[in-house]
């Protein structure tokens, strides 16, 4: 590994400790169950995650769940996966569901995938104790989330680093959410991890697509504009709002 490398990925390490100790997501003794779809960002955050327990005077316990989408997103090398999660000693779950996106009236088969995908998540979250669920989304997602959800649903609110859900059961954290995409891919590269699955057929064009597009012709006009939308939710002034 050279310098650069090795820069590159005690970077992100440490901004994943940062936003984990910022938005209190992790404490000694949690009980955390990974959402890991297989593609770079989840890779990602089980591998910083891990890493971090060699380095910290506390311990806390990962446990995986990749949820297998029956001919939407069933070509995820769930081979590797387990392959992965065993190198580093953490329990995977497989949870096969069946979802056809042809009965949908709406049309709306993303946003049908990703309940029924979560839905699995916290049930087996209840059933093996683990009351905290990790994602692997990214800054990118959360400034694509919030100008979705203002453009198309007249809302200001996105995807907070921490979200406490069934009267404080069960929380969502986000240790990604102060990287960006660019970023996390080259720490999966540097890495060696090996994304797997592909496109899913139904996510590939659409609003959130359209978004991202605008988002960097954003970036062209101001190179921190990502960030700076990210930031802009944590600095809000209502005097100057209608």
């Amino acid at each position: 590994m050279t310098p650069e490398e090795r820069r590159c990925i005690d970077r992100v390490r440490r901004a994943v400790g940062r936003a984990i100790n910022r938005y209190r997501m992790i404490a000694a003794g949690d009980r955390v169950l990974l959402a890991l779809s297989g593609g770079k960002d989840s890779l990602a955050l089980a591998d910083t995650l891990h890493a971090r327990l060699r380095h910290l005077p506390i311990s806390y316990e990962l446990r995986a769940a990749h949820v297998r989408v029956r001919g939407i997103t069933d070509t995820v090398d769930t081979d590797y996966l387990a392959m992965f999660c065993g190198e580093r000693g953490i329990a995977l779950d497989i949870i096969d569901i069946a979802l056809d996106p042809a009965d949908d009236p709406d049309g709306s088969a993303c946003f049908r995938c990703a309940r029924a995908r979560r839905t699995a998540l916290f049930q087996l979250a209840r059933d093996v104790g683990c009351p905290t669920i990790a994602f692997g989304h990214t800054m990118d997602d959360a400034v694509e989330t919030l100008l979705m959800n203002m453009t198309f649903n007249a809302r200001v609110s996105g995807i907070p680093g921490r979200l406490a859900l069934f009267g404080g059961a069960l929380a969502l954290v986000r240790p990604l959410i102060l990287l960006s995409d660019a970023q996390v891919a080259r720490y999966a590269s540097v890495a060696g991890l090996k994304p797997s699955g592909g496109n899913c057929p139904y996510g590939a064009a659409g609003a959130r697509e359209a978004v991202r597009a605008l988002i960097g012709d954003l970036g062209r006009l101001s190179p921190r504009a990502r960030t700076n939308l990210f930031h802009a939710t944590s600095n809000i002034d209502p005097e100057y709002l209608p």
